[in-house]
């Protein structure tokens, strides 16, 4: 019989957050810049962006991103704000249908 990565832990905590954690705004402002802003995060199912052009309209924490499904088929991730204009390139939150 395996272990469960859901069991209990067999040793208590040795370190909880404070009660802050979970309500103060610093706290959050810390943890996207600390913890979001330096690692890997979802933004979308890569089945999304089936084709070519395909893209999505996302905001991580508080930047604003596109994942564009380029024409070689890889997905890449934009800020979706133009540098030159500071306007965003998208409103739209995803490719429209095709007919």
């Amino acid at each position: 019989m395996g272990t469960s990565p859901f069991a209990a832990p067999s040793q208590p905590a040795r370190q909880l957050l404070h009660r802050e954690a979970y309500f103060e705004a610093d706290w959050l402002a810390r943890e996207e810049t600390e913890l979001f802003g330096r690692a890997w995060t979802f933004a979308c199912m890569s089945d999304d962006l089936p084709e070519p052009g395909d893209y999505v309209a996302v905001k991580v924490c508080d930047w604003p991103l596109m994942i564009v499904r380029g024409k070689d088929g890889e997905l890449r991730a934009l800020h979706n704000v133009c540098r030159h204009r500071a306007c965003r390139w998208s409103k739209a939150a995803a490719t429209p249908p095709r007919a």
